[in-house]
């Protein structure tokens, strides 16, 4: 298969909760319009996506979820379950800790940090957070590749770097910090107030 760009992946993530959401409500089969209609898409993206995993409806009966879904999985999720930590275990942290808990992933945070001693050996939704200072040993022994970071501004650039140094090269970054890092590593950055202005501007020009 062909490299696949980062935006397809995206949808096809989407895609496939849309799919779950579908099944839940007892359908069997679903059309490319009908995934469309649903993302605000065109019909034809949603086919050429599914092409790109090697996936094609039938004109007469749509998609069938259930292999629709396991062909997603086979080419998003890893075989084996991916351990994930969080750096920063404040409100936010502790609500992505509590999040990941109720969601069906094979991507399971297994450990937070933080420098605050008063959190230091808590358990937040069953996650044991760990002082800062034992970051490596974690991370090498559990041999993580993916982190999130919910750190003050301050902190994010420097969390990023010790991350990156001891084995990881994803991370998913909740702070507003513009991280300078190697090209090589995979950022995704998440800013809640870049993302609240948009829809409270949409919300007033409707």
């Amino acid at each position: 298969m062909r490299k696949i760009s980062q935006k397809t992946i995206e949808r096809i993530i989407i895609y496939r909760k849309l799919l779950k959401c579908f099944q839940e409500a007892g359908e069997t089969q679903t059309y490319s319009y009908k995934i469309a209609n649903m993302l605000n898409t065109k019909p034809s993206q949603v086919r050429r996506d599914l092409m790109e995993i090697g996936y094609s409806g039938s004109p007469a009966h749509g998609y069938n979820i259930e292999e629709l879904i396991k062909a997603i999985t086979k080419l998003i999720d890893s075989p084996n379950a991916e351990p994930v930590v969080i750096v920063g275990v404040g409100n936010l942290g502790r609500a992505i800790m509590d999040y990941s808990n109720s969601i069906d992933s094979n991507l399971k945070i297994i450990a937070g940090f933080d420098n605050n001693e008063r959190k230091v050996n808590k358990v937040f939704h069953g996650i044991r957070v760990f002082h800062i200072d034992n970051l490596k040993k974690i991370l090498n022994d559990n041999k993580v590749k993916i982190a999130i970071i919910t750190t003050n501004r301050e902190s994010a650039q420097s969390v990023a770097l010790d991350l990156i140094n001891f084995g990881v090269n994803g991370i998913l970054n909740f702070t507003p910090a513009k991280l300078n890092l190697p090209s090589s590593i995979i950022v995704e950055n998440i800013d809640m107030l870049v993302s609240l202005e948009k829809v409270a501007f949409f919300s007033r020009n409707i």
